[in-house]
């Protein structure tokens, strides 16, 4: 606050001072006087204006940020999503999950990625999101690349038609057999823990929109 008042204040005094040496051979019109000081209590206003409203901003910003940190804890614990935070943006790592050779979105599946989308929505606005596509290790490294990529378009789709993310923020990106998370593979429901998709989202401004 003294920073921010003393341009103003120390002018006020040097008016005054002016104005007590009249009658040391300065002199100071009366509505001269008057016309600056009504300006310094007018710039003294506005910059006590400005305070209230950096206030006003740091509060609302705090209260967004809390409301994220609290939308999170509850993705983990109704979801059990694990979420990372990056350099740059942050990663979740979710239970999205596909049946073996297929890139369907389920239905079981349907009410996270709706939740992580209304999450991307109220709190990444204008971020960049990138849905990960992986595969369990059976068939061609190749052919689960092709299969990855489509699983991640799919979600990717989701998010975009269902969820209302825009398209140009959402990308994809197929790893096939990579960064498995264990040795398991199909058919049927083993390997199902590789049969996924992950979220990265690259922070873009200020988080919590």
């Amino acid at each position: 606050m003294k920073k921010i008042y003393s341009r103003p204040i120390a002018s006020m005094a040097a008016l005054l001072l002016t104005a007590g040496l009249v009658g040391c051979g300065s002199y100071v019109k009366k509505d001269q006087f008057n016309d600056e000081v009504s300006d310094l209590r007018s710039q003294m206003q506005q910059q006590g204006q400005k305070v209230d409203q950096n206030a006003s901003d740091i509060q609302a910003l705090q209260s967004k940020v809390n409301g994220l940190q609290s939308d999170l804890q509850q993705l983990r614990q109704d979801f059990q999503a694990k979420i990372t935070e990056l350099q740059n943006g942050v990663k979740f790592a979710m239970p999205v999950h596909f049946d073996f050779d297929k890139s369907d979105v389920r239905s079981v599946d349907r009410p996270l990625l709706d939740r992580f989308a209304s999450i991307a929505q109220k709190y990444y606005q204008g971020a960049t999101i990138t849905v990960e596509g992986f595969a369990d290790p059976a068939g061609t490294a190749a052919y689960n690349r092709r299969l990855s990529q489509r699983r991640a378009k799919a979600v990717a789709d989701y998010l975009t038609s269902t969820g209302n993310l825009p398209a140009a923020n959402v990308k994809t990106v197929g790893y096939g057999e990579n960064r498995l998370v264990n040795d398991e593979r199909g058919p049927g429901q083993a390997g199902i823990a590789n049969r996924r998709v992950t979220f990265v989202i690259e922070y873009a401004g200020q988080v919590g929109g």
